[in-house]
């Protein structure tokens, strides 16, 4: 009977829905994977510090054997690394891949893959979970100029003619990546337009697809950049382009930091994928942070509402339907909520506050189309570098605090010696 639990356990459903994100990481930094400059120890704590269920990455300068030796190395996160490198100088130029998070994803042995432009564009079909599945796009595109935008027409007209040649071949739900252009000027700044030729082939792909960019449809009007050049240049040339049934369900569009992986000079697009058929589904209720627990002022607070609700209890002369037990307890869990928030609100780290503050003004500054360009494009870059400095620095408290935490407790027999080993 235990061994059956186990396998139901086993075997259960992953998730209802999924997190699915896209970076350019600009390489794999160090190839020692000990060494902080290697960028897949960041992305290990991407994955788990987002909760991302597969992250599509571009310009990963690997070849087949660096894959499996960095999904070896990180197997208790990755269920698996997907990769296709450059056909011609596959460690120091493009590369993509896919990496599937073993804590969302379901383990598939059948998985189907499709290397259609070798270290450019890389196909997916996956299971969702047991009886669902998804069929995944991870572009890194060619560079575009102003006046030439001759290799990225070829691109996109090589991926159509893909999809019209294999008409019983599975088309994307989710095209994402590196598009190294835009489709309108409001996604450039200083504002201009990209090759017409580059533009109207990747449009007619989108027809052929049924895709469109889910972003831009959330945020009609909104300005937001990606990525950003070191002459004060932004663009929003990393997206996610969706079918129409996953647009009518997906949710939180975002474009966030890369986390403090050292060198990226992209910004991550995210998307929460849920399934037609799920019910809606909420943040959930507040609840205590875990570190309140053992916070000192906070259970001196806790004793003292505690206390005072006791005596009230007690003092009742008669029970009446607005003075009883009930009523009292509520107004005590009322009173202890209000106040666990505001103790944990002061307890926040000062380097967490400091990058909302910076996000949001980063935010603001996007979208003040009042400012004089120049002005703005600077302040921008100003907060995107204060934004990966605090980033960066967020991240490394989070890396020594579980290093030592594996110092500690990784060779005693602990709750969390059993999650290590």
């Amino acid at each position: 009977r235990r061994r059956e639990k186990r396998l139901r356990y086993k075997n259960k459903n992953k998730t209802a829905s999924f997190k699915l994100a896209s970076l350019n990481i600009r390489g794999q930094g160090s190839q020692n994977i000990s060494d902080p400059a290697n960028k897949w120890n960041h992305v290990n704590q991407l994955l788990r510090t987002k909760e991302i269920a597969i992250l599509c990455i571009q310009e990963t300068h690997l070849t087949e054997e660096r894959a499996a030796e960095i999904e070896s190395s990180f197997s208790r996160r990755f269920v698996r690394i997907i990769s296709s490198a450059d056909p011609v100088n596959p460690t120091a130029k493009g590369g993509v891949a896919i990496v599937l998070n073993r804590q969302f994803v379901k383990e598939d042995d059948d998985i189907h893959i499709e290397e259609i432009v070798p270290g450019r564009a890389l196909l997916i079909r996956t299971k969702w979970n047991s009886n669902r599945s998804i069929t995944i796009l991870n572009i890194y595109a060619p560079n575009v100029t102003p006046s030439n935008g001759e290799e990225s027409k070829v691109f996109w007209e090589t991926l159509l003619t893909h999809f019209q040649d294999h008409p019983n071949a599975p088309k994307p739900d989710f095209v994402l990546g590196d598009f190294n252009m835009v489709e309108d000027v409001i996604d450039r700044l200083p504002s201009r337009s990209d090759p017409e030729d580059s533009v109207n082939a990747l449009d007619d792909l989108k027809l052929h697809l049924g895709i469109q960019d889910g972003w831009r449809a959330i945020n009609p009007g909104a300005n937001a950049y990606t990525y950003s050049s070191a002459w004060d240049s932004h663009s929003r040339i990393d997206r996610i382009y969706a079918t129409r049934r996953m647009l009518k369900t997906a949710r939180d569009w975002e474009i966030q930091p890369a986390d403090g992986i050292p060198s990226a000079d992209h910004r991550m697009v995210s998307v929460h994928a849920v399934h037609e058929d799920d019910p809606l589904i909420g943040k959930g209720r507040w609840s205590l942070p875990h570190h309140l627990i053992k916070d000192k002022v906070f259970a001196k607070t806790l004793n003292e509402l505690g206390r005072k609700a006791l005596e009230k209890i007690k003092s009742i002369p008669t029970r009446t339907n607005e003075e009883n037990a009930q009523t009292i307890f509520a107004a005590f869990k009322t009173d202890l909520r209000a106040q666990g928030r505001k103790r944990a609100k002061f307890l926040k780290p000062l380097t967490e506050l400091k990058l909302r503050k910076t996000t949001a003004a980063l935010q603001d500054i996007q979208s003040n189309l009042a400012l004089d360009e120049s002005e703005r494009r600077k302040e921008i870059s100003r907060l995107k570098r204060e934004e990966s400095d605090l980033e960066a620095l967020l991240q490394k408290k989070i890396r020594t605090t579980t290093a030592t935490r594996h110092w500690l407790e990784g060779e005693t027999v602990s709750k969390y010696w059993t999650q290590v080993n």
